[in-house]
């Protein structure tokens, strides 16, 4: 079981790593969108003369601004859960000491099988328990009998 949650630790981990690389590309498309349409607001600016209504382009990038927004917290919240979970994983099984044997192939390769892997594990442990605790009640139950057949052999002898 141990080594089963030193894996759930790091693949718990490479999971939101995922994640965290999801919203660092939707970070930075949104930068580039931010950039394309300043340029092409600038550009019009310039080739424009007189009035110029630029409130539809001034809009689209009101929106993208507000979305980038949003992007940079979720990407920065998601930096921090990683960090976080980066720390235990460190402190359960330290990668340079764990690397090889958390890589090897007696052991699940993703976090569904890791926890079934436990589940199964603790379940089998349980059941180990179980069987302790019948056994000893039987040899309980043993004991309980021959000191019983040993009064009952004494009290026919006596009679």
């Amino acid at each position: 079981i141990d080594v089963l949650e030193k894996k759930q630790a790091w693949l718990a981990f490479d999971a939101k790593r995922e994640q965290a690389k999801l919203a660092k590309e939707i970070l930075d498309s949104l930068k580039r969108q931010k950039k394309e349409v300043t340029n092409q607001i600038e550009g019009s600016r310039t080739l424009t003369t007189g009035q110029w209504d630029g409130s539809i382009m001034e809009g689209k990038l009101k929106g993208i601004e507000e979305e980038l927004a949003k992007a940079q917290t979720e990407y920065s919240q998601r930096k921090e859960v990683l960090r976080d979970l980066l720390k235990a994983a460190e402190e359960i099984a330290p990668k340079d000491l764990w690397r090889d044997r958390l890589g090897q192939d007696d052991l699940p390769h993703d976090l569904d099988g890791v926890e079934a892997a436990i589940t199964e594990a603790k379940a089998i442990i349980e059941s180990i328990k179980e069987t302790r605790e019948a056994m000893h009640t039987n040899d309980n139950t043993k004991q309980r009998i021959a000191v019983a057949t040993k009064q009952l052999e004494n009290l026919f002898r006596s009679s």
